[in-house]
């Protein structure tokens, strides 16, 4: 029946995403293909669709996506030792690694010796359970481990009231993360040009399109047909 209508009918008919690079290439011969992770994961699957058909598969390029680090942004890199990297990461690791920072000289060398002293000085007692009795040898673990849990809970509530202190610098890690991906996006998904350009001028258009026009002239240069 289908091939009935293909015959008869072929109006009725369109390329579904498989078959439309291979249209479009018949059709449109091109230089490359440039699309998102998506649609070049279906060029990929379109490979024996262009075979069958005897027709060249364009080039797939990625399509350009950028990130713009303001200069606030970039000031903390210099004023918390950070990078953009981990300003960019999943998680609180950043915050965390501030509020230590906050906390008095010798805090996480003292909670070390503390861990332990009570590892070493639970190692005779666990010992000796075990020699009396074989069964008291988990108690006395969960012992040690209850005491361990007990220094956790006290380094965690020293680091929650240090973030507490630092709550101006925290306040600027989550602007300058929220600058780089707002709602926890990319960029371009979320905001336009126009705040750039209203706080840089037009000057911030035209760097970013000789930045875009100078990676896909590499990208171009660097590929392969086969890539």
């Amino acid at each position: 029946q289908l091939r009935h209508i293909a015959e008869a009918e072929p109006e009725r008919l369109s390329g579904n995403v498989l078959l439309r690079p291979a249209i479009e290439s018949a059709i449109l011969p091109t230089v490359a293909y440039t699309a998102g992770p998506g649609e070049l994961r279906y060029l990929a699957l379109a490979e024996p669709v262009y075979q069958l058909l005897g027709i060249h598969r364009q080039l797939p390029v990625p399509r350009w996506s950028g990130l713009l680090v303001e200069p606030r942004v970039t000031r903390l890199f210099a004023k918390f030792g950070t990078s953009l990297e981990e300003l960019r990461a999943e998680g609180t690791a950043l915050e965390t690694r501030l509020a230590r920072a906050a906390l008095p000289e010798g805090t996480d060398a003292a909670f070390g010796a503390l861990r332990n002293a009570i590892a070493s000085a639970y190692a005779p007692i666990i010992g000796a359970a075990t020699s009396v009795d074989p069964t008291l040898e988990r108690p006395a673990m969960s012992a040690k481990g209850q005491a361990l849990v007990a220094v956790d809970k006290i380094e965690k509530k020293l680091l929650r009231h240090a973030l507490k202190r630092e709550s101006v610098e925290l306040a600027q890690v989550t602007r300058a993360r929220l600058s780089l991906r707002p709602e926890g996006k990319p960029q371009e998904r979320v905001i336009s040009m126009a705040g750039f350009l209203a706080r840089y001028g037009m000057g911030v258009l035209s760097a970013t399109g000789a930045h875009i026009e100078a990676w896909y002239a590499s990208a171009l240069e660097a590929a392969s047909p086969t890539t």
